[in-house]
């Protein structure tokens, strides 16, 4: 049976009559299950049944059956979604709130869910926007922070000219990182080339 022969709506009986076919297996097509074919327009202008096709794949969300074709499914590594609102669930990111707990979904600045959660402890949370005051992270703000507290002069010579001082081990070991650690007793600032 050809499946392109369905109408949607029953013919008339002048139709049926005229058409050749006997009028039991007009009532069995007509008794099919819907949920097997879909309404598809073609150039007669009447609506014709087609046949859908199987489900080969679930959505990597909601796990509903959906047919993709195979070189989709390979294309995008099995990940295959059945709506726009499932991919969009598998995009976001997800961060606890910081005061209650809740998943939320991650923003630049977002820590709370909610604003009640925001005023519930406003002043005892702590953002740690910048680092603390007693680390050094570059040889540059390790200079800095050594001319402010030791003088603008050579520890060697005297030497007045602050431009050319670098920072130099005292002990003359390398392995010693003196920003890697609050204290820096071992460094001295030095004409380049002393050391």
């Amino acid at each position: 049976m050809n499946c392109f022969t369905f109408w949607t709506t029953p013919a008339p009986k002048e139709e049926r009559a005229c058409s050749g076919r006997n009028e039991r297996a007009t009532d069995e097509e007509e008794s099919l299950p819907l949920r097997h074919v879909q309404s598809v327009f073609w150039y007669t202008g009447r609506v014709v049944k087609q046949y859908q096709r199987h489900p080969n794949t679930i959505c990597h969300v909601c796990k509903t059956p959906v047919y993709r074709r195979p070189i989709e499914i390979k294309r995008n590594r099995g990940r295959v979604f059945c709506s726009m609102i499932c991919y969009g669930i598998s995009c976001r990111k997800e961060m606890p709130c910081s005061v209650c707990g809740r998943p939320i979904l991650s923003g630049l600045n977002k820590k709370t869910c909610s604003r009640s959660c925001a005023n519930h402890r406003r002043t005892g949370m702590k953002y740690h926007l910048n680092r603390p005051k007693d680390k050094v992270v570059s040889q540059k703000a390790l200079k800095m922070r050594l001319l402010k507290e030791r003088g603008m002069a050579c520890e060697r010579c005297g030497l007045q000219t602050y431009q050319i001082l670098q920072v130099h081990h005292k002990d003359r070991n390398r392995r010693n990182r003196p920003y890697k650690e609050k204290s820096w007793m071992n460094t001295g600032l030095m004409r380049g080339g002393v050391g």
